[in-house]
């Protein structure tokens, strides 16, 4: 999985918690569903890069309930306090291979 995060006007280190959910036909095999990526502070051009792995082998007898990435932006200031800035959810592709999705995230005002 390789995240960007574009424009967030927020100076400081950045993180993303991810959590999968699925159906309740769906079954963990193996695998974590649920983790953070590392920090990250944004380049000159306002961009944040995560290329975090997820391991995770499901199992399931119907299509009922396709699992779904729900991701939170977090922000660390400089005096190491977090708060969410925005979050978003959507379907983990069908097929298997790469692939590359967009996400709007709802942000969060302040």
């Amino acid at each position: 999985m390789a995240l960007v995060i574009i424009d967030y006007a927020v100076d400081g280190h950045y993180k993303q918690s991810f959590v999968i959910a699925s159906g309740g036909g769906w079954r963990v095999v193996e695998g974590a569903v649920e983790g953070q990526t590392q920090t990250d502070l944004p380049s000159v051009f306002k961009e944040a890069y995560f290329a975090h792995p997820i391991d995770l082998h499901l199992a399931t007898k119907t299509i009922q309930g396709w699992p779904r990435i729900q991701l939170q932006v977090w922000h660390y200031d400089t005096y190491g306090r977090q708060e969410l800035l925005g979050y978003g959810s959507l379907f983990i592709p069908s097929t298997p291979g790469e692939h590359q999705v967009c996400l709007k995230m709802f942000k969060i005002e302040t």
